[in-house]
């Protein structure tokens, strides 16, 4: 078989010509499996060689990529072999040639430029001395306006001059002073014409001199991967390049769209926003998505040696050691959501819903490949290689919904409702956001945990408007009691109501409180009616919750409290 092997190859080197065909080829991005960090991306070459050796040259691949990673395959019409693959980086030096005959040509349009605009600049200097020699005119015809009435009484009393006189030299200085006032407008607007005629010619040099800059810059650099490939007769085919990158990724989003009810549904779509930076545009590829993170850790770190020993502290302004501080972890903010004003102005309208038709979505194919979930969108996409963000659609599913209401009335007195789902999706739900939408109106956003196939997880649904809520403090009082030594004592009471408008029954949980202690002297009595359903919930101590079905048009009261007794000579305080 090795025998058989090598007289093969060396029957074809023979055969070839002394000296490599090169094949200039342009590729394509035809796919690309995109990852929340990083993607691979999938070029189409397509060739045609004569027999022998041939390099294949592609020129147009991005700078940006692994060139570690590059691998090539193909097929063709005939049979042929992939000898090598290699990648480099052109870089040519900026152009220096003062003769070079498109830098004359470009430095000629800049001259002519330059003469054209120093003409109607001059041009400009001799309309500005039109300008004030006409406003010279129309200062002296002033001036004479003003000395000649009082010539022309003198004239009058000395029977040196009538009437008709003062009308002549009247229209005369009226007449040089509206020629002036005309030149001077006019050559106003020649000069404004002028000067757009400028601008106009500015730009054109501008544009001119970035042109001339252009010719001393190096030629964009240019990234190639060369394929020696060699064949024993000629063949047409296709190669496909295959590399990865590192600036562009995925993330998923979601709506949630829960309709309430006896038979609650919620229906959830899947999205995707898909950006990659590269720097060439992704345009009609096959897109999939991957929820590998092949940027990720491969094995586990190593641990270093800790070594405990004994130091000398060094004391500050009466601080030793420094200042410690303590901070209390900030609570997880709640899904913002929109109040009762907002959600009406973006309500559906019933009857326009009867005559819209849902436009229908197309799936992508979901497959498991061991841990890794990939999908494959049904149709091609393009994805900008400018960082611009294009959200997709993956798939969704209407799933079945277990709707509950919780309120915690000692802070908030509105119930929230949560819907209980199972997924029911091939692979994981991966974190991300989600858009929340109750009964056609849109809520808020809220975070999509990471959800396993097949696990059940509680999503918030924002303030449920038919259960009120109410808690009344009842009692609080503080007093003492004993003969020989006085005992302090504390004494609240609550009450918790729940009023449901619904028309479907519903679970809801009431959550509270009542101090806990661990010192001997403080004694804390609590009690309920009806007795909590979970005490110190979550590991809480003192929280409790009350769980109920609440029937359609139903009222609960839940009524609490709690005694708390300690000696007559020491302070309490609950905090």
């Amino acid at each position: 078989m090795f025998r058989s092997s090598t007289s093969l190859i060396a029957l074809i080197l023979f055969a070839a010509p002394a000296l490599a065909a090169d094949i200039d080829a342009d590729s394509l991005v035809s796919a690309a499996t995109v990852y929340p960090q990083g993607a691979q991306v999938t070029r189409v070459v397509k060739f045609s060689a004569g027999p022998g050796e041939n390099r294949i040259i592609i020129d147009d691949l991005p700078l940006d990529f692994d060139p570690a990673s590059l691998r090539v395959s193909g097929t063709g019409d005939a049979a042929f072999s992939i000898i090598s693959v290699d990648h480099r980086v052109d870089r040519l030096l900026p152009v220096a040639d003062a003769v070079d005959p498109v830098k004359q040509r470009i430095e000629g349009e800049i001259k002519a430029l330059e003469g054209q605009i120093q003409s109607i600049e001059n041009e400009n200097q001799l309309l500005d001395a039109d300008i004030e020699a006409a406003k010279t005119r129309q200062k002296f015809a002033e001036q004479l306006m003003k000395r000649e009435p009082q010539n022309m009484v003198d004239d009058v009393e000395r029977q040196r001059a009538g009437p008709e006189t003062w009308v002549q030299i009247i229209g005369l200085l009226s007449d040089e002073t509206g020629k002036a006032l005309r030149a001077i407008a006019l050559t106003e607007q020649k000069i404004d014409a002028n000067n757009t005629r400028i601008d106009a010619l500015n730009e054109d040099l501008s544009k001119k001199q970035d042109e001339l800059y252009a010719t001393t810059l190096p030629a964009p650099d240019r990234s190639i991967a060369t394929v020696e490939m060699v064949a024993d007769t000629a063949v047409e085919g296709t190669l496909e390049v295959t590399y990865q990158v590192w600036n562009a990724g995925w993330a998923p989003v979601y709506d949630l769209r829960l309709d309430q009810g006896d038979d609650a549904k919620l229906v959830l779509a899947r999205h995707a926003r898909v950006s990659q930076q590269t720097g060439e545009d992704w345009n009609d590829v096959a897109l999939t998505l991957s929820t590998a993170r092949p940027s990720g850790r491969l094995d586990t770190p190593e641990l270093a040696s800790i070594q405990a020993s004994f130091y000398t502290p060094v004391e500050f302004d009466g601080v030793v050691g420094g200042a410690m501080t303590s901070a209390t972890p900030a609570p997880t903010a709640e899904p913002q959501m929109m109040n009762e004003e907002q959600a009406k102005m973006l309500a559906d309208d019933s009857d326009l819903r009867r005559e819209r038709v849902d436009a229908e979505m197309v799936s992508a194919v979901a497959a498991l490949q061991g841990q890794t979930v990939v999908y494959q969108l049904a149709a091609t996409a393009d994805v900008s290689g400018d960082g611009t963000v294009r959200q997709v659609s993956i798939d969704q599913r209407t799933i079945n919904a277990s709707l509950l209401a919780r309120a915690t009335p000692e802070f908030d007195t509105n119930a929230y409702l949560y819907a209980t789902i199972v997924n029911t999706f091939s692979g994981p739900l991966l974190p991300g956001q989600a858009s929340v939408f109750r009964d056609g109106t849109f809520v808020g956003q809220s975070m999509l945990p990471l959800i396993a196939e097949g696990k059940e997880v509680v999503l918030p649904f924002g303030v449920i408007d038919g259960l009120s809520v109410e808690r009344h403090v009842l009692e609080k009082t503080d007093s003492d009691f004993g003969i020989i030594g006085t005992t302090n004592q504390r004494a609240e009471r609550f009450e918790i109501t729940v009023e449901s408008v619904l028309t479907y029954a519903l679970p809801v949980t009431i959550y509270d409180r009542v101090p806990f202690t661990e010192s001997e002297d403080l004694q804390v009595l609590p009690y309920a009616n009806p007795e909590p359903s979970v005490k110190d919930v979550n590991g809480k101590r003192g929280v409790q919750n009350w769980t109920f079905m609440l029937e359609a048009g139903a009222k609960k009261t839940i009524e609490f409290g709690y005694e708390i007794r300690w000696p007559g000579d020491t302070q309490m305080i609950v905090q």
